[in-house]
């Protein structure tokens, strides 16, 4: 159902593949207890919402439901992802304006200098 959703999702189809993540497989993760496939999920719901412009709900879940679940599992490569997320939702909302530009600086340096521990600063911002 992922890649069905992921196909759906290239092709534009955003409803119905927030629908497959959301009610199919989501569901099947929170079954197995599979807490870090779940928080891969939220993040690619995350990124349907952010394309149709739902930034504060994106950004929220990012915050609120994936950024614990890599920071208890130790996930470098995840905080660091979810870190440049949050910078860019904050940006494309207007953030610099609007007194998040030193959250914005921290997110994107934190982000950065993970990666560069992790020996890909090259691709930091990816």
């Amino acid at each position: 159902m992922g890649q069905i959703a992921d196909i759906l999702e290239s092709r534009g189809e955003l409803d119905e593949a927030l629908r497959i993540r959301r009610e199919e497989q989501l569901p099947v993760f929170e079954r197995l207890g599979d807490v870090g496939s779940r928080a891969v999920t939220m993040g690619q719901i995350a990124d349907i919402l952010e394309a149709r412009g739902e930034l504060d709900e994106a950004l929220r879940i990012h915050l609120e439901e994936r950024l614990p679940v890599a920071q208890r599992m130790q996930n470098r490569s995840s905080i660091a992802h979810i870190r440049y997320c949050c910078a860019r939702i904050r940006l494309a909302r207007g953030g610099w304006e609007q007194d998040e530009a030193s959250l914005i600086a921290e997110e994107l340096a934190e982000s950065y200098g993970i990666n560069r521990q992790l020996g890909r600063a090259d691709r930091a911002i990816a």
